[in-house]
């Protein structure tokens, strides 16, 4: 594949990439006015809140890092990984950010605990998929990409835990 041939599967993926910081900003401002979420409209959120915006900012730009050193002909994808990574990103990580966005406003929370960690283990094992079938051999600052992009998402989501299941989202 020669440099920026960009096919629908691309595309799909970058939506992918940018839907839970999309979300994440389109859930705090739906719920400025709800009572339970005071510090959204005083702009004082709790620190996890903070944590996944930071973290969640490093993963997508090493995402979007790593789209850009595709498309540029940094190494070839393979069709059978472009699949991969979107059924990481689209069927594991949509469905993940969707129980986690019906759990935060939930009153019964723990009721979404186990259906979201078995979405959040089926979404790791996808990745682990991803990452050992296909990037044992990939440069340095691909793997990189990787790294940030995976450590990044993971600690929001570790932050979401505790910010709903640790000390209640108060």
């Amino acid at each position: 594949m020669s440099a920026w041939v960009i096919r629908p599967v691309h595309i799909a993926n970058l939506v992918a990439l940018f839907a839970p910081g999309v979300g994440f900003v389109c859930g705090l401002y739906a719920l400025r006015n709800d009572w339970r979420f005071p510090w959204i409209r005083a702009l004082d959120p709790p620190a996890e809140l903070v944590l996944i915006a930071l973290a969640g900012l490093v993963a997508t730009a090493a995402g979007v890092a790593d789209w850009v050193f595709h498309r540029r002909g940094g190494r070839t994808v393979s069709a059978r990984e472009s699949r991969v990574e979107l059924v990481a990103l689209a069927g594991g990580g949509a469905p993940l950010f969707m129980l986690m966005a019906v759990a935060t406003v939930s009153r019964a929370r723990g009721a979404w605990l186990v259906p979201i960690l078995v979405v959040a283990l089926a979404t790791a094992a996808a990745i682990s998929y991803d990452e050992l079938s296909f990037h044992g051999r990939a440069p340095r600052v691909e793997q990189l990409f990787h790294r940030a992009l995976i450590g990044g998402m993971t600690l929001s989501w570790l932050s979401w835990m505790h910010f709903v299941f640790g000390r209640g989202a108060q």
